[in-house]
Parts: C-alpha cells; structure tokens; sequence
C-alpha cells in the first residue's frame, strides 16, 4: 500500500496514497504501522485525505496500533471526509482517536 512517513516537530506524519483501506491494504498498513511504533514513534497523525473507503480490516489495523502504543503515545486522524467520518461515527471509532481537519492542526493538537 502506497504510503509516506514523514517526521515532523515531534511526531510523524504518515500520509496513506490509496483510495481504500481494505482487507487488501489493511494488512501491510498495520504491519507498517506496527514498524513504525516499534522504531519508537509514539506520536502519529494518520492523514486520510486520500482514503475514500474504509473497512473493518482498515480500523481494525489502525485499532491494532493504537493498542501496541499501550497508552504510551496517540494516534491522530485528519483528513477525514464525510464519508468515513459517518463510519467512524457509527463504529465509535471517533471515540478512540481524536480528529483533525489537516496533518497542521492535528500536529498542534498533538502538543496540547
């Protein structure tokens, strides 16, 4: 899956370059991401301006790294468009990140 990360202040911004995030993507995302926890980041911020679908697999790998950091850091989301935020909503999943409309205020919401 087509991705970037990017460190940035005192986090790492990691841009998803794919439509879907899916059972087809979802496992190297989380393997990815699990990577990227392990190397020490702790603070992330997940930019989905491009993600226009998003599965279980999709939330499950996100959900996957949010538990590895162990309460010991925090996962962001921005990005999101209406869309998958009705999912996140529905799933209760907006309850487990907190969300930001750009990778620069999820960076400044990350410091505070």
């Amino acid at each position: 899956m087509p991705f970037s990360a990017q460190p940035k202040a005192d986090a790492l911004v990691v841009k998803v370059h794919a439509k879907r995030l899916d059972a087809r993507a979802a496992p190297e995302f989380k393997s990815k991401l699990t990577s990227l926890i392990q190397e020490g980041h702790t603070q992330l911020v997940v930019d989905m301006t491009q993600v226009d679908f998003l599965d279980s697999s999709g939330l499950g790998a996100m959900i996957a790294g949010l538990k590895l950091l162990g309460g010991n850091g925090e996962i962001v989301l921005c990005g999101v468009n209406p869309k998958l935020m009705s999912l996140l909503k529905i799933t209760r999943v907006d309850k487990l990140f907190r969300l930001f409309a750009t990778p620069e205020e999820a960076l400044t919401g990350l410091t505070t």
